[in-house]
């Protein structure tokens, strides 16, 4: 009870996870008013992963460069920074409605990919400044699950949105969300501490590789990494095949039982490995898992039956 009055109390606290909520229900607006677009678009399925996924890669590669940034700057003027990113982003996929270019589009997915590089590290920053270190643990907590919920939310009211207007509203209110949270930023007081040198942390990219190719163990985190992002391209090609000639709705639904999946499986994963404590068993489980969802796909004649199945498998995959 005490802590729910402090978070109230919070002004800070209460902007940052508001922003972090905006910002999480914009990406998965962004995401079906994409999936839609490419549908109208764009005819080819390698074409339509790449354009996908192109705004993701460009935030990997400029997130070292980003990180390095946020340590030297004052953290407002980053959320400023990402709320000026964003707004012009959503203004482009406007401009890619308007015009029917694709190449508007691609904006848009460099635009919200980059934001993204800036945006969420800076919100991990800016979190333990803010609250007690007693509830900082709680507080990460509400951030993930609001970013858990976003995802599995958010999708459902953009297919929702486009069964009754089109697809431009969604943007809009996009844009109209991401112009509020640009000047609720002034409002935000955070405590700067001293910052960091950036001549003594001037360390290029291209020295990371030395240390991965040494280490093993983060060779094998980052294949296991890239696994899941495999499948993320190709449950999008699903719910593009799928979606021809339904109304969004569809492609929120499918959203929504996969995010459902990943977070009803991840409560049931936690207390399997506090309990058992075998997480390279619970591993190889996971690939059997997502296996086997993608052989229904290819042998099950039903698709929207296997495809089902598929998602849920994938969302358990996905913890």
């Amino acid at each position: 009870m005490n802590f729910s009055k402090a978070i109230w109390r919070n002004k800070n606290l209460n902007i940052v996870l508001g922003s972090q909520l905006v910002f999480q229900l914009g990406i998965w607006f962004g995401t079906i008013g994409n999936l839609q677009f490419l549908q109208t678009h764009i005819e080819s399925h390698v074409l339509q992963a790449f354009f996908l996924v192109i705004g993701g890669i460009i935030g990997v590669i400029i997130g070292p460069y980003a990180g390095r940034y946020i340590d030297v700057t004052s953290k407002v003027k980053v959320l400023k920074l990402v709320g000026i990113m964003r707004i012009m982003s959503v203004v482009a996929m406007l401009m890619a409605i308007y015009t029917g270019s694709i190449y508007w589009m691609i904006l848009y997915s460099i635009g919200i990919g980059c934001s993204s590089s800036f945006f969420n590290p800076t919100i991990q920053t800016i979190l333990p400044s803010i609250v007690n270190k007693e509830d900082l643990i709680t507080v990460n907590a509400i951030n993930i699950n609001i970013i858990t919920l976003s995802r599995i939310f958010g999708a459902v009211l953009a297919g929702l949105l486009l069964t009754v207007a089109p697809l431009y509203v969604l943007f809009l209110i996009a844009l109209i969300a991401y112009l509020m949270l640009y000047f609720i930023n002034f409002f935000l007081s955070i405590p700067e501490g001293s910052p960091v040198n950036s001549k003594k942390t001037n360390t290029k990219f291209k020295e990371i590789f030395p240390i991965i190719l040494v280490n093993h163990a983060i060779k094998v985190v980052l294949v296991i990494s890239i696994i899941p992002l495999i499948f993320i391209s190709g449950f999008n090609l699903f719910v593009i095949e799928v979606g021809k000639g339904q109304p969004g709705f569809m492609m929120g639904v499918l959203y929504f039982v996969e995010g459902t999946s990943i977070l009803v499986a991840g409560i049931f994963i936690k207390r399997i490995i506090k309990r058992y404590k075998k997480h390279i068993l619970i591993l190889l489980f996971a690939c059997c898992v997502m296996g086997g969802g993608t052989t229904f796909i290819v042998i099950y004649k039903h698709l929207y039956n296997s495809l089902s199945i598929w998602i849920i498998w994938f969302g358990l995959w996905d913890v």
